[in-house]
């Protein structure tokens, strides 16, 4: 990168605009995660007077700052990954940008935000949840492109002095943890900045119109307890033992499973786990407000995940939640006085979580108060003054 420190930094130690580079595969806010989250640090560093440069291969409108497409060609898609992440980095500097920020496949950037945490991880926990909680075998067979992701994720953990990142960014400990485990000889310093969400969008206030518009808009009757899941990846998500499960819970109520792809795919699925047709919803969207407020109880029976945006907006909108102790927001759920299950394969388990949930919530304040102190503004300062400190 261009050493631009002392045009960014002042005598005084105020600090003067930055370039900064995103680095991505797609933009695609719509896509939530990682996208999403990057979306949102994009538009504090505009408001805050930096200069943003968004570099992908494809990018949906609208920008939240200049766009440069970039693209990496290759007969296979490992290689296609490699030389988009290294064509990415040569655009960032020759636009000049004092830091550049990627999420993901990138070998030097000033800063790697581990949104999804290590790549390792997460084939480690498609693994199990595609053979229904089975021990992992001892050597996990890494091919293709998943190969080239756990490389490059390596080459970027092994710092700046050997051509790696100059900092790597942990959305929350579960990650930091997993880094460990995954690359026990990384050299990148790391942090760990938990997300935040938008307190203002999403509280307890939302709970009775957002309710009744749900229950409205599905059909519903006004008084049938609500139970969702928000999953665009269902396998990953656990809801396979989530279907089977709920046929233990005592009724009534309806089940509500909102982003997946395949949408009736997963009503079969429901039905073949022995599910009335009445009693399960499957949409493949569904606004946030209503999927956080709307619902007596949030369900997010995941095999793995980091830091779940899903599970953040419904605590801060009161909606109690039951998980798994592989969430990054496990000790939120326990704070907020939901329940938390060690994984996805104990469905006895988890139906008696959902039952007694359904029997005696929390208080919707007391739930908002266990992320209470991770508003929006205070986590988006924080990676900015990550990137200033990066330079």
């Amino acid at each position: 990168m261009v050493d631009r420190t002392d045009d960014v930094v002042s005598a005084q130690g105020h600090t003067r605009p930055m370039k900064v580079g995103l680095l991505i595969d797609r933009w695609d806010p719509q896509r939530g995660g990682a996208e999403a989250c990057l979306d949102l640090l994009a538009k504090h560093l505009v408001s805050a007077g930096h200069e943003v440069h968004v570099i992908a291969a494809s990018a949906r409108e609208p920008l939240p700052g200049a766009f440069q497409r970039v693209r990496g060609l290759g007969l296979t898609r490992g290689v296609r990954e490699r030389r988009l992440g290294r064509n990415m980095t040569a655009a960032a500097q020759g636009l000049g940008c004092d830091v550049t920020v990627a999420v993901r496949h990138v070998e030097q950037p000033t800063v790697l935000w581990l949104h999804g945490g290590a790549h390792r991880a997460t084939l480690e926990a498609r693994w199990r949840a595609a053979h229904r909680g089975r021990e992992l075998p001892r050597a996990l067979a890494i091919r293709g492109r998943h190969r080239t992701f756990v490389e490059l994720e390596k080459r970027a953990l092994e710092g700046e002095q050997s051509g790696g990142a100059g900092q790597v960014i942990c959305p929350s400990p579960l990650v930091a943890d997993e880094l460990k485990r995954c690359h026990p000889n990384a050299a990148a310093p790391q942090t760990v900045i938990e997300n935040g969400v938008d307190l203002d969008r999403f509280h307890p206030g939302l709970r009775n119109d957002a309710g009744a518009q749900l229950r409205s808009r599905l059909g519903l009757p006004r008084d049938l307890p609500l139970i969702v899941t928000g999953a665009r990846n269902p396998m990953l998500k656990g809801v396979p033992h989530l279907l089977r499960a709920l046929r233990q819970v005592p009724g009534p109520w309806c089940f509500i499973l909102a982003g997946p792809k395949r949408v009736r795919a997963w009503v079969r699925r429901a039905r073949r786990a022995g599910l009335k047709g009445e009693g399960v919803r499957v949409l493949a969207d569904l606004p946030p407000e209503l999927l956080a407020a709307g619902a007596d109880l949030c369900v997010q029976p995941t095999w793995r995940d980091p830091c779940p945006l899903v599970t953040l907006e419904a605590l801060a909108a009161g909606t109690p939640v039951v998980t798994t102790a592989l969430s990054g927001l496990a000790p939120c759920v326990e704070a907020a006085g939901g329940l938390v299950i060690p994984d996805p394969s104990n469905e006895p388990a988890l139906a008696e979580a959902i039952a007694r949930l359904l029997a005696e919530p929390p208080q919707p304040d007391k739930v908002r108060a266990s992320v209470a102190g991770r508003g929006l503004e205070p986590w988006m300062e924080a990676m900015e003054a990550a990137l200033l400190s990066s330079q």
